[in-house]
């Protein structure tokens, strides 16, 4: 009896032992599946904001473009860059040429490689296309791209800007079709976005950038090299200025398998830096 009564102990503690040992590999597992899922809610929502960077800089360097006499030519309102018309690093052409004439297309040649005034450099073409002066409601201009890379990051899709001014209000919808940008080690993210940008400061200078203040108000969506996909909100308008090249103040909401990040761009303070929230957990990031 004594032998059985030891062996049933040793049969019982082994089997505490298994149970214990199985809960502690299924907890480490669960933690390591919820690290990585946090990992890539935090590198999906991290993508979002880089395309809102470079999209918004296509914006930016088109309606330049617009403000400029002949759609840029003369004088380009601060092209790609705000290079000044000596010394431009790039060509710009018209087709046709003739004043009033529409649509009118424009391409931007950056060659190899042109460093602007903003420390960016840009390689390819972007080819724009007017319906008429996009200063005028109903008006648009759709943007397309021909082997552009902005520091080493391509960028493709179709990017498209229409005049939905009112009386009250200028305004602009854009939307970005089958966006794509390319990374230098590879991997790649997709991006389409409908916003809306109301110009609320600087309505009474358009060839004078740097007293713009823009609230930006949509939705985006996006997928990558890696299998992810998200759906994100803007739910507090973002807020950029002319003179900075980041947003300045703003949240979005992004949503990947079911897990909610929430994007902060600050305060309004003009710098490169926002957080992500997850689940409690607040993680600064760098914006390109």
């Amino acid at each position: 009896m004594k032998t059985m009564n030891s062996v049933t102990k040793i049969l019982s503690a082994l089997l505490i032992m298994g149970i214990v040992t199985f809960v502690s590999c299924k907890k480490d597992a669960n933690n390591t599946t919820s690290q990585e899922e946090t990992a890539a809610t935090i590198e999906s929502t991290s993508n979002d904001a880089a395309a809102e960077t470079e999209y918004n800089d296509v914006y930016d360097n088109v309606v330049s473009i617009n403000a400029g006499e002949n759609l840029g030519i003369v004088d380009g309102g601060g092209v790609f860059g705000r290079e000044d018309s000596v010394g431009r690093c790039f060509t710009v052409t018209v087709s046709p040429s003739t004043p009033g004439v529409f649509p009118k297309t424009v391409t931007i040649d950056f060659g190899t490689g042109c460093t602007g005034k903003d420390g960016r450099t840009r390689s390819g073409k972007v080819i724009s296309v007017f319906s008429g002066h996009l200063a005028e409601a109903g008006q648009s201009v759709t943007t397309t791209f021909d082997n552009y890379y902005v520091d080493s990051f391509k960028i493709e899709g179709t990017h498209k800007i229409t005049n939905v001014s009112t009386s009250n209000n200028r305004s602009f919808n854009v939307t970005v079709t089958n966006g794509k940008i390319t990374k230098p080690n590879g991997k790649w993210f997709t991006w389409n976005s409908d916003k809306t940008i109301v110009q609320v400061e600087g309505n009474g200078t358009p060839r004078w950038p740097f007293d713009d203040k823009f609230e930006i108000t949509g939705s985006k969506s996006g997928s990558d090299s890696d299998g992810n996909t998200w759906s994100a909100t803007i739910v507090e308008k973002l807020i950029r200025t002319g003179d900075c090249r980041w947003i300045k103040k703003g949240v979005v909401t992004l949503i990947r398998n079911g897990k909610t990040a929430t994007l902060d761009y600050g305060d309004g303070t003009c710098d490169n830096k926002a957080t992500i929230t997850i689940n409690g957990q607040v993680k600064e990031i760098t914006l390109r």
